[in-house]
């Protein structure tokens, strides 16, 4: 028998330290596997442990249990079945390992130990795992296992594991190749992936295999969940990314899933991510200052999205299960059919989980106001509004007792006066927020968290940023796509926001200074161009002379002077410097585009770089 007709490849949604859970998720798939006659499954890195533990692996009373769940996992594998599996494993002189794990026969058979990892802005491992020279051993079921090294026999497979391609160098002769490390998403990573898997089983003639975690455990990372397996040059699966169900097992007969169109790749990472944030911090849905800009309408637009794709790939009643178990909701499922997933949604769903509240002031515009109700209703959520006005009133005067004959004056108080406005809404939507468990959502984008175009304390404030780790030109470009073409939920089902338009329609702007003509762009630079510059510098690493060359050889941007374009660009790294302190302080954001500014999990930067003038100095 073929041996790709043997082996299946499991992908659970890990959680962060949940042992006995994760081990269930896994032993249900061992199960089904079994049913199927299938005679290996594996799973990715660190599936028993969850792949985002950090430093509970310095602790040695969890790395203990660890070890005690792979042994109790083993015992529980199917006898007929070869299983490999992934977890932290500490060795007999407490190193801790990032180890691949072989069960025959419901025992350990042998144990791989990945042997160093190549640098990069997401690898976290080299700070928790040893990589030692020397073969490491492991007491294991009242036996002693010596890490194996250069391949081993499952049977009559010659098996070898390749945690890294720059270290895991002894494959050579291996009938089946398993790639396990997980993937977080990124645009243009499932591909890239793929490519690599064909090419690596074009070049060693083995069958490639690629399992993969999903979801989104406890930060900014969404593993996108996709399993492929590849021989000889050939792609012969790639699963479907972003899966909202807990598990899923994939062979060489469930195909090749055909790659997304861009903005539903993003947009389904970003719903898989609220969708699991929410579930995990136990939250009561969301709350969200809806300001009829772009980026509250996109974080709006996402919350819909999520529970349109849950529910299509639950189905209604697993779905609306897991709401009353976990979070305690329920839903009166007779005001809708669940066989239209999106009117249920918008109908039943919507109006219980997401709170909006479009929060003006006296700078506030009417075209915003109704751009706001105008997405609220599109999408089902349940949408208040309120004026600040008397609040900002309430701080000015006060702050005016204390400076007689200084009145703040929007000629001598510009700043003060557009932040006290932004600062204003936080306390009522926290108040909202609290009052019913919900999260509150942060609505900054990639391009402001870049520049600091934000006001701390105030639009930044919230417990998750969904759209953190997308640029503001993408997140216009993501709401024309979802008024114009929509998001195609499956192959038979899209779901459009016409909606939209109301955003569309209008120029980014913060309204918060008099006279209706504040444009972010005006004050910034055309969002095209911040991205480019932010793109440039912060994914090829190039400096100042060099984005300002190709900024000037870049068709798009042929309408703009040089002169113009040599001050956006100093502009830019202006404001990139002085802002760090401001990104230290963002919550959580999606991992989306290649680059991201969270200092928790991408981006490093100092504080102090006295606005980058060694760089700028030439322009």
């Amino acid at each position: 028998m073929k041996l790709s007709k043997i082996v299946a490849l499991g992908s659970i949604k890990s959680k962060t330290a949940d042992l006995t859970g994760n081990k269930e998720s896994m032993l249900a798939l061992c199960a089904r596997a079994t049913e199927l006659g299938k005679q290996i499954l594996l799973f990715p890195e660190l599936c028993l442990t969850g792949s985002d533990c950090q430093d509970l692996l310095f602790n040695v009373a969890f790395m203990q249990k660890c070890n005690q769940a792979v042994v109790d996992f083993a015992s529980n594998v199917p006898k007929d079945l070869i299983v490999g599996f992934g977890s932290a494993l500490a060795d007999v002189n407490g190193c801790v390992f990032d180890a691949y794990i072989f069960v025959k026969d419901s025992r350990i058979q042998a144990v791989y130990c990945a042997k160093g990892f190549t640098r990069g802005p997401n690898e976290y491992r080299s700070r928790y795992f040893s990589c030692s020279k020397d073969r490491a051993v492991f007491m294991l079921d009242d036996r002693v296992i010596v890490e194996s090294r250069n391949g081993f026999e499952l049977g009559q497979v010659k098996v070898g594991v390749i945690f890294d391609k720059n270290y895991d160098r002894h494959t050579k002769g291996s009938a089946l190749l398993i790639l396990p490390s997980v993937r977080a998403y990124e645009l243009g990573g499932i591909g890239q992936a793929q490519q690599e898997l064909v090419e690596l089983s074009a070049k060693t003639k083995a069958l490639c295999a690629a399992p993969n975690l999903c979801g989104n455990e406890s930060g900014s990372m969404i593993l996108d969940g996709v399993c492929m397996l590849a021989r000889k040059g050939k792609l012969l699966t790639c699963s479907t990314p972003c899966f909202f169900a807990d598990s899923a097992l994939v062979d060489a007969q469930s195909g090749i899933v055909p790659e997304l169109n861009p903005y539903d790749e993003m947009l389904r990472a970003v719903a898989l991510g609220l969708d699991d944030f929410m579930f995990n911090s136990k939250s009561r849905g969301f709350a969200l200052s809806l300001s009829g800009g772009a980026d509250s309408a996109l974080c709006a637009a996402a919350v819909a999205i999520s529970q349109i794709c849950a529910l299509t790939e639950l189905g209604a009643d697993a779905y609306l299960q897991r709401f009353k178990q976990q979070l305690g909701f329920e839903f009166d499922a007779t005001k809708a059919d669940p066989a239209d997933p999106v009117g249920f949604v918008k109908k039943v769903i919507m109006p219980r989980l997401l709170l909006t509240v479009y929060q003006g002031s006296d700078n506030s515009s009417e075209i915003t106001r109704n751009a706001a109700e105008q997405i609220a209703a599109g999408i089902g959520a349940q949408h208040h509004a309120w004026s600040i006005s008397r609040v900002v009133k309430d701080y000015v005067d006060m702050y005016n007792t204390i400076v007689p004959g200084q009145p703040l004056s929007w000629e001598h108080d510009d700043l003060a006066l557009q932040n006290i406005q932004a600062r204003s809404r936080l306390p009522g939507i926290w108040l909202a927020a609290n009052r019913e468990g919900r999260l509150l959502i942060e609505t900054s984008n990639l391009s402001e968290a870049a520049v600091g175009y934000c006001t701390m304390d105030g639009d930044t404030a919230g417990g998750l940023a969904p759209i953190g780790g997308i640029g503001k030109s993408v997140v216009r470009r993501i709401n024309r796509h979802l008024e114009e073409t929509g998001f195609a939920v499956n192959d038979n089902l899209c779901f459009k926001i016409p909606e939209m338009s109301y955003i569309n329609a209008q120029a980014p702007t913060a309204e918060l200074r008099p006279g209706g003509k504040q444009t972010d762009e005006g004050d910034l630079m055309p969002y095209t161009v911040l991205d480019f510059i932010r793109r440039s510098f912060a994914q090829e690493h190039q400096g100042p002379a060099v984005i300002l060359q190709q900024l000037k050889d870049n068709p798009e941007f042929k309408d703009i002077s040089h002169e113009d374009l040599a001050r956006f660009v100093k502009r830019y790294f202006v404001l990139h410097s002085r802002s760090q302190w401001k990104r230290e302080r963002f919550p959580t954001g999606f991992h989306i585009e290649r680059d991201d500014s969270s200092p928790k999990g991408f981006y490093r930067f100092p504080i102090f770089t006295d606005d980058l003038k060694v760089l700028t100095a030439d322009l």
